[in-house]
């Protein structure tokens, strides 16, 4: 029994392929590979976060909501499929814009294609797919979630992007609503490029954004700022629920202040 066990042993041995030239060199190469993989990827996330525009929608899916992202895109398409009728409204914006009652402040029907946690890039990548040719003017709120991530100068080289994007229509453009910044959340790419929200920045870009405005005769500035503010320039804690968005109380006065400047633009206005 030993000895057939030996002779099972020496056979094995023997059948055994030898290795192939460099398959050594071959196995330590992938080694490497995986190594460097593994050391860059910490890095690559790092440079996402740092990057400002259109990264923004995976970083708020990655960060807020695994289903964020496929439901911003479902929301786009949503959005492509609808018809603007004559004497549409056409509303583009970020959260704080989804919920605006146009009939509050417009006579005819209207469309809202605002997305929460939007910014000026992922609006302007969208707004370039739809088709607004027919409407009767565009309402844009959008900003506070560039000021989060991006610095003063970014911001506003994106609303003038968009608004030359927006030359074709007659533009209602709503500043950057006041923060409450006691309660405002970092954002993540925020944090790493040591950008921070203040009320301070949000009313220095809003006037560059006001003067920017005049070089468009198609754009309506409208700031409804001074009715929200309290002596020090926040949002007042009786607009909004978590510093950030508006309560009902906070959507009347924004309301009210668009009922008056799109009746100065000489549009539609609710009865």
């Amino acid at each position: 029994m030993n000895l057939e066990l030996n002779k099972m042993a020496q056979e094995a041995a023997t059948s055994r392929r030898p290795l192939e030239p460099g398959s050594a060199a071959k196995a330590d190469g992938r080694a490497s590979v995986i190594r460097f993989c593994v050391l860059l990827a910490p890095l690559a996330v790092i440079g996402l976060l740092l990057m400002p525009g259109r990264s923004d929608q995976v970083l708020y899916a990655v960060s807020r909501d695994p289903m964020a992202f496929r439901n911003y895109a479902g929301e786009v398409a949503a959005h492509r499929s609808q018809r603007v009728a004559p004497c549409t409204l056409v509303i583009l914006g970020h959260s704080i814009g989804r919920h605006l009652d146009h009939r509050q402040f417009w006579s005819g029907s209207g469309l809202n294609y605002s997305i929460g946690g939007d910014t000026l890039a992922g609006l302007m990548a969208r707004a370039g797919t739809y088709e607004m040719d027919g409407a009767a003017a565009v309402l844009v709120m959008i900003g506070i979630n560039d000021v989060f991530k991006s610095d003063d100068d970014e911001v506003v080289r994106g609303f003038k992007r968009l608004l030359t994007q927006l030359s074709f229509a007659k533009v209602v453009l709503c500043a950057i609503l006041p923060v409450d910044e006691a309660r405002v959340p970092r954002s993540f790419t925020g944090f790493f490029r040591g950008i921070r929200t203040t009320n301070q920045r949000v009313h220095g870009i809003n006037a560059r954004v006001a003067g920017l405005c005049e070089d468009f005769p198609n754009v309506t500035w409208c700031d409804p700022s001074q009715e929200l503010c309290d002596a020090k320039g926040a949002l007042r804690s009786e607009f909004t629920e978590d510093g950030v968005h508006l309560n009902p109380d906070g959507y009347t006065v924004v309301e009210k202040c668009l009922r008056l400047c799109i009746q100065e633009a000489g549009l539609a206005v609710a009865k």
